[in-house]
C-alpha cells in the first residue's frame, strides 16, 4: 500500500498512538514506527484480501481477512452448507454450497440412488432408495407391496396379489398346489382339500360324489362309493339288498330282486318254484310242493294255505300227514274215516282193516273218544277187545308219530286226545278234543330225553342238549321240514317218513 506524505510526517514526528490506544515511543526502544499489522484492525495489510475491522467469520470478509466464498469452509449468507475442501459430488455439501438432498440428481451420503425426482413409481423411490418388493411402494411390475415379505397375507413376498393357484396356502384355503390344483385332484380348483361329500369326484379315490345327495338308498353312498347290488344298501333300481345274504335261495336274490313265486328260483318261503303260478303240476300256485297221497291231492299236501293261518300243509300242526283233508283241526275228514266206529290203522290214510288188520271199536272206549262223531261210549257194545295182530304191528307202528298209538290216540302235552274227535279239536284248542284210551302195545313211544320230537312239537321244543337236531330211528333222516326229505317222503315229528299210501 503506498504511504502518503501526511503519514510519513506523522511517523517521523515523534510518539504515536496505536489503534489500541497504546503510545509507542521510539526513544524507549531506540526506534519508532507503526504497530504490527493484525487481521481485523480495519487496515488491509499485506497478505490480507480484506479487513473489515472485525473477526466475524461469516460476513463478506471473514475472520482470516479473506473474502467470503463457497468452499471456504464457512457457511455464509446464501449458502446452505460449506465443507470447504469436502464440498462436491456425492458429498453432503455440493460444490455450490447447496445441501445434497434426495431428488437433486446427485447421490449423496445415505442415499441408495437419486434420479433427480421424488417419484415413488420408478426405480428410485421418493426417499432415494432403490425400489424393491417389500418397500411398501407399488412399483412397475408389482401387483401390490404391503411392506413385508410374508407370503400368507393378501400380498405375497413377491409382491403379487394372493390368489388360489399361486401354490401358497392363504387364509381361507386348506391347500394350494398351484397348477396341480384340480377338481379331480386332492386339492380342488377352489383350494380346498378334496373330501367325500364336496360334490367333486376325486379321481382314483372316490367312485362318485353327489354332495348332499350322498347317503343311504342313494346312487352314491355316504362313503363316496357307488351303490351296487350286494352292498347291503337298497339303492335306486334295486328291489332289495341284503348284502352278503343275497342269493338265489334267499328272499333277496343275487340280482337284488325280491323272490316271487314263479321266478324259477326257490326262495326261503318256497319249497319249489317251477317258473309258473299254476297248480296240479307238482308245484302249487304259491310255490309249495304238492305231495300226492296215492293218486290224490289233499288239502294237507296241495301246497296251499287252506285255512288261512299263514301255515301251509305240514307246517300246519293240524296236518297229520299229506293224506289229510283238513288243515283246521286234527280231524282228517277223509271219506269213511272211522265212520263205522271201527278204528283201524289211523296213519295209513284209508279206512278199513283189510291191509293192516288193526281194529278198535270206539264205542268200547270208556274215555268216549267218538262222542262227537256218532261213536260215543256204549257199555253194551260188543267185540270190545282191540285187535293188534303182528300184521297190525308191522304195518301201523312204523307209521305212527312219536307219542301216538295205532288208532289215532296221541299224547299232546300232558293229555291224551283222539285226533278225529271233532272239527274244533286242534293244537290251539285241546279243550275241544275228546280223551281216548292209549294202547301202548301198538304205539310209537316218544322219548324226549333221547331228543325225539313228540306229536304236536317242533324242533324248538327239543331240550337244549339236543342242539336243535331231532333223533330218528337208524337209517331215517332227521328233518326240520319236508323240504329236507326225499321224494315220496314228508317230515313227521322230526323224521323223514314215507307218504302212505304211495
Amino acid at each position: 500500500m503506498p504511504t502518503s506524505t501526511a503519514t510519513t510526517e506523522a511517523m517521523t514526528a515523534g510518539p504515536t498512538t496505536t489503534g489500541t490506544g497504546v503510545t509507542t515511543d521510539d526513544t524507549s526502544t531506540g526506534t519508532t514506527g507503526p504497530d504490527p499489522a493484525e487481521c481485523g484492525d480495519g487496515v488491509v495489510q499485506p497478505g490480507e484480501a480484506c479487513d473489515d475491522g472485525n473477526l466475524i467469520p461469516d460476513d463478506a470478509c471473514n475472520h482470516l481477512c479473506e473474502l467470503a466464498g463457497c468452499g471456504d469452509g464457512v457457511v455464509q449468507a446464501g449458502e446452505e452448507c460449506d465443507a470447504g475442501g469436502d464440498n462436491g459430488p456425492g458429498q453432503a455439501c455440493l460444490a455450490d454450497c447447496k445441501s445434497n438432498v434426495c431428488g437433486d440428481g446427485d447421490q449423496g451420503p445415505g442415499e441408495g440412488c437419486d434420479d433427480g425426482n421424488l417419484d415413488d413409481g420408478d426405480a428410485c423411490t421418493g426417499q432415494c432408495a432403490l425400489a424393491s418388493c417389500g418397500d411398501g411402494i407399488v412399483q412397475d411390475g408389482e401387483a401390490c407391496d404391503d411392506g413385508n415379505d410374508v407370503d400368507t397375507d393378501e400380498c405375497t413376498g413377491t409382491c403379487t396379489t394372493a390368489v388360489c393357484g399361486d401354490a401358497i396356502v392363504q387364509a381361507g384355503e386348506t391347500c394350494d398346489e398351484g397348477n396341480a390344483n384340480s377338481d379331480a385332484g386332492g386339492c380342488t380348483a377352489a383350494c380346498q382339500t378334496a373330501s367325500c361329500g364336496d360334490g367333486l369326484l376325486h379321481a382314483g379315490v372316490e367312485q362318485c360324489d353327489a354332495g348332499p345327495n350322498n347317503g343311504p338308498n342313494q346312487a352314491c353312498l355316504g362313503s363316496c362309493l357307488n351303490n351296487v347290488c350286494g352292498d347291503g344298501d337298497q339303492g335306486p333300481g334295486e328291489a332289495c339288498d341284503d348284502g352278503a345274504n343275497n342269493g338265489d335261495d334267499k328272499q333277496c336274490h343275487a340280482d337284488c330282486e325280491l323272490d316271487v313265486c314263479g321266478d324259477g328260483l326257490d326262495g326261503p318261503n318256497e319249497t319249489c318254484d317251477d317258473g309258473n303260478v299254476l297248480g296240479l303240476d307238482g308245484c302249487s300256485a304259491t310255490c309249495h310242493a304238492e305231495l300226492m297221497c296215492g293218486n290224490k291231492l289233499y288239502k294237507c299236501g296241495n301246497g296251499l294255505d287252506d285255512d288261512g293261518d299263514g301255515k301251509i300243509d305240514l307246517d300246519d300242526p293240524e296236518c297229520t300227514t299229506p293224506c289229510d283233508e283238513d288243515e283246521e283241526s286234527f280231524q282228517t275228514t277223509l271219506p269213511g274215516q272211522n265212520l263205522d266206529c271201527k278204528s283201524d290203522c289211523y296213519w295209513d290214510s284209508d279206512s278199513g282193516v283189510g291191509n293192516d288188520q288193526c281194529e278198535w271199536q270206539l264205542k268200547c272206549d270208556m274215555q268216549n273218544p267218538g262222542a262227537d262223531i256218532g261213536c260215543g261210549f256204549d257199555p253194551n257194545a260188543k267185540m270190545c277187545t282191540p285187535k293188534v295182530p303182528p300184521q297190525c304191528l308191522d304195518v301201523c307202528v312204523p307209521l305212527a308219530p312219536n307219542g301216538c298209538d295205532c288208532f289215532g290216540c296221541c299224547l299232546v302235552g300232558d293229555q291224551y286226545v283222539y285226533l278225529n274227535s271233532n272239527p274244533d279239536c286242534s293244537l290251539g284248542n285241546l279243550a275241544a278234543c275228546n280223551s281216548c284210551t292209549f294202547f301202548p302195545q301198538c304205539s310209537n313211544a316218544c322219548e324226549p330225553e333221547q331228543c325225539e320230537l313228540c306229536f304236536g312239537q317242533d324242533v324248538d321244543d327239543l331240550p337244549p342238549e339236543c342242539g336243535g337236531m331231532p333223533t330218528c330211528e337208524p337209517g331215517v333222516t332227521p328233518c326240520a321240514d319236508t323240504s329236507e326229505c326225499g321224494p315220496l317222503e314228508f317230515c313227521q315229528t322230526g323224521c323223514c317218513v314215507p307218504i302212505m299210501p304211495q
